[in-house]
């Protein structure tokens, strides 16, 4: 049983360091996704009036995403990438008139094909990234653990009442990790600031 328990220690400090770096890379990438979203709105602006669509779109894809991420209510989802599209395909048909106006575009369209390879931007929700094997061996194993300890340990309440603590801090091990890798919901979730703050800045 001392090996099986530090099998279960081994899986779970895994399944910890995995969850809280899958959270740490989405939320990394969540931040890059919203600054570039900024950026190109503000490249956009310099272009001039013949790209307002194309920012009108802009701001209505962050709004919709924040809409979808807001606890209540859940909107329609959409993907980001039809936008995308139509953000480049007006920046495609657009004639500049002058080398500045030729550089904004070719920048423009270089952002619009970042954002669009961002997984924040094209998924609903970003993939887990939990093993699920992982996590079925190490609720057996605890299961177990608990069983053949529970079957052999004198019946008192000093016993009882140390199991069951140890169950819940095992138990709340467990919902970390799955809250962690559930990253747009729950108590444990993704800031929505910076998508908000952007949404401040663009259109202006």
């Amino acid at each position: 049983m001392a090996v099986v328990a530090l099998l279960a220690a081994v899986i779970l400090g895994l399944l910890m360091y995995a969850a809280k770096t899958s959270f740490d890379n989405k939320d990394a990438e969540f931040r890059h996704a919203t600054a570039k979203l900024v950026l190109l709105d503000r490249v956009l602006a310099h272009y001039g009036p013949e790209v307002s669509n194309a920012r009108k779109q802009l701001r209505a894809t962050v709004e919709r995403k924040l809409a979808e991420s807001e606890p209540g209510p859940k909107v329609s989802k959409q993907g980001g990438f039809a936008v995308i599209e139509l953000v480049q395909d007006e920046l495609r048909g657009l004639t500049p008139s002058n080398e500045g106006q030729r550089w904004i575009q070719k920048r423009a369209l270089d952002l619009s094909s970042e954002i669009a390879e961002t997984r924040w931007f094209l998924v609903d929700d970003l993939d887990s990234s939990m093993p699920t094997p992982f996590l079925v061996i190490l609720v057996f194993w605890l299961a177990l653990i608990f069983f053949c300890y529970g079957l052999f340990a004198p019946r008192n309440a000093t016993v009882l009442t140390i199991a069951f603590l140890c169950a819940v801090s095992l138990a709340a091990s467990v919902y970390l990790v799955l809250e962690m890798d559930n990253s747009l919901e729950g108590p444990i979730s993704i800031s929505l600031e910076p998508l908000r703050k952007a949404l401040d800045h663009m259109g202006k």
